[in-house]
């Protein structure tokens, strides 16, 4: 009787202990190319917008948030008048054909755009992003895991972008050090604005910027870094972890994953901390992504639309 019942024990933490790989693994998908090193492509938290049903709904609001058809997506309203709080979300989000120049053999790419003016409470940056990823993948992206974000927007020429326009590609992380999430980001930009202690000024041009954040008392504070871009069109930009939760930003024109490499590589936190003398904060983990849209009603074109395409995360393991 004893040796039956240490038998069905055995059995029934066995079943519990393949159900759990096969949830935290059931999402993974092995590739001979992978990423920056990464072999692993997590599919449940990409998306290619390859599904001719992709579909973003507006007129169904649930808990202050509207949500695409396949559940992966979400923006907030932040609509004058409602319950939130929030930013809004882009009044242009529509599964179109792959603009020319998009990644050889994609059908479909994601329009993302918004109204100027719009109605929402801060009408000045809407937001898109995924849902969070441990929501999906029933266990959190860990610094272990080494993930990138991989993806490829297309950017209008510049000169149609008005006096001033922002296009962030953003992961939401934890650290160690603060209970905040703070946003390692790529940004794109037209004419940024910069504070310094002496006020503020205009740096004239189109720019990628990336955001490091470094703890100053218990708030993540950012610090945007700047280069100069001149070329339009179809760009590649990722965002990599490695296995102590430094975090490295990539970005080139054009839309093959085979040539993003360490050569692509612009900028990292230990070069911010080489720089600036603070240290950048950690990762522990990645919670979810975003695009976000900064524009200035007066300054920016209202007609402006930027399209997006095969948004990807690969771990290491």
């Amino acid at each position: 009787m004893n040796s039956k019942y240490h038998y069905f024990i055995r059995i029934f933490f066995l079943f519990i202990v393949v159900n759990l790989c096969l949830v935290c693994g059931g999402c993974k998908k092995e590739s001979s190319s992978g990423v920056l090193g990464r072999t692993i492509c997590m599919k449940k938290i990409c998306d290619d917008f390859e599904d001719e049903n992709w579909k973003y709904d507006r007129t169904n609001n649930i808990d202050s948030r509207y949500y695409s058809a396949n559940g992966f997506w979400w923006g907030p309203d932040g609509k004058k008048g409602s319950d939130s709080s929030n930013r809004g979300d882009p009044a242009i989000v529509e599964r179109i054909p792959t603009p020319k120049g998009g990644k050889i053999k994609s059908t479909g790419a994601l329009k993302i755009g918004t109204n100027i003016p719009d109605d929402d409470n801060r009408p000045t940056q809407d937001d898109f992003c995924t849902i969070g990823y441990e929501d999906i993948l029933k266990c959190k992206l860990v610094r272990s895991d080494q993930p990138v974000f991989v993806v490829r927007v297309l950017l209008p020429p510049f000169n149609t972008w008005g006096e001033y326009y922002s296009f962030g590609f953003r992961q939401s992380a934890r650290s160690d050090n603060t209970p905040k999430s703070y946003y390692p980001s790529i940004w794109l930009y037209k004419n940024p604005e910069l504070q310094t202690d002496a006020g503020s000024y205009i740096l004239p041009g189109t720019y990628l910027a990336f955001r490091i954040f470094s703890l100053e008392g218990l708030k993540p504070i950012p610090y945007p870094e700047f280069y100069p871009i001149k070329q339009y069109g179809w760009w590649t930009l990722a965002i990599a972890f490695d296995e102590n939760g430094v975090c490295s930003y990539y970005a080139y024109p054009g839309t093959d994953a085979s040539a993003l490499t360490e050569e692509n590589k612009i900028f990292d936190d230990v070069q911010f901390m080489k720089k600036y003398g603070k240290k950048a904060l950690l990762m522990q983990y990645v919670h979810s992504g975003l695009f976000s849209l900064g524009y200035r009603p007066e300054k920016s074109n209202a007609n402006l639309r930027f399209a997006i395409d095969d948004y990807e995360v690969w771990i290491a393991k």
